[in-house]
């Protein structure tokens, strides 16, 4: 109700998506995709509560979870090098780049947006629905393992720049006995720094990646 959500299309929506997952896929399937949506909301519930909503608002999380159930929609069972090599009709139309993810995307958002009864979001305002839509969108198009490790790199490179902001954010852990600092959680300085501004060029972008990173993780780990 806080989300402002009609239950209905929301049942709508999810069972649209079930049946446009193929059956007959052994791995890419309705099963992956709640196992998928369950680990997202699982690791969601990791992250300590009191971090969770310094950084992050209800449309963020509900974004994600929400792109978690359709992020492998229509999978045919191949991989996106197989497309491309074939000059598939898919690898046509996305001009090579994410083929997979990119259909994902697209077939969950027509639902999304277009298909009567399925209009989970249509209580939004035009601006939350394009934030939302691009939130999505980045993550699903995130789980393309052939960015995984120069995604990986990325999200160490910007752990290590935000940690480094601990030194001016607070002095409270300091060890007494010998002077030292205690280790900061990354989400801790997150927070702590948004809570001061929120015009931080690398923790907006490590927060914006952390994000996508978590659909990702769901999605290799089932």
């Amino acid at each position: 109700e806080s989300m402002n959500i009609n239950p209905k299309h929301i049942c709508n929506f999810l069972r649209e998506v079930e049946v446009r997952y193929k059956h007959d896929n052994p791995y890419h399937n309705n099963i992956h995709a709640a196992d998928v949506t369950q680990t997202t909301h699982a690791l969601f519930q990791l992250i300590d509560e009191q971090y969770i909503i310094r950084i992050y608002d209800k449309i963020t999380i509900f974004s994600l979870l929400l792109a978690a159930t359709f992020h492998d929609i229509g999978h045919p069972g191949t991989n996106n090098l197989f497309q491309q090599n074939a000059i598939t009709r898919l690898a046509v139309e996305y001009n090579d780049v994410s083929v997979l993810e990119n259909m994902h995307s697209a077939v969950g958002h027509s639902l999304l947006y277009h298909k009567e009864g399925c209009e989970v979001i249509e209580g939004w305002d035009q601006d939350d629905k394009v934030r939302s839509r691009n939130i999505m969108t980045k993550a699903i198009l995130g789980t393309d393992m052939t960015n995984h490790f120069s995604q990986t790199e990325q999200l160490d490179s910007l752990v290590c720049l935000v940690s480094n902001l601990a030194e001016g954010i607070s002095q409270d852990d300091i060890d007494c006995e010998n002077g030292m600092h205690e280790p900061q959680p990354v989400l801790l300085i997150l927070a702590n720094t948004f809570d001061l501004t929120d015009e931080n060029k690398e923790c907006n972008h490590l927060k914006d990646l952390l994000m996508k990173f978590l659909l990702h993780a769901a999605d290799i780990s089932n």
